[in-house]
């Protein structure tokens, strides 16, 4: 989650030197940036959600793969009518 983060895509750019097309990180600079974190009960709570959240994702796709198939279905039956 952090990866994904704004914040952290702008430590990134603080840490990168080079021309736009051939930036580099530098692994000094980047290991000299402090990355606030919340507090540890924050985190397990934000990642007990992010859980949730991929859990319904996943089963919206899943609603979405049957309605599908169940679209394909129809269709093959109407074809053979």
């Amino acid at each position: 989650m952090l990866l994904k983060s704004g914040d952290f895509t702008e430590i990134c750019k603080r840490a990168s030197r080079g021309t736009t097309n051939r930036k580099r990180l530098n692994e000094a600079l980047l290991l000299a940036e402090t990355i606030p974190l919340p507090p540890r009960d924050v985190q397990q709570r934000l990642l007990a959600f992010a859980r949730e959240v991929r859990q319904a994702a996943l089963e919206a796709q899943n609603a979405v793969d049957a309605a599908h198939d169940i679209e394909r279905k129809v269709c093959n039956l109407m074809l053979h009518l």
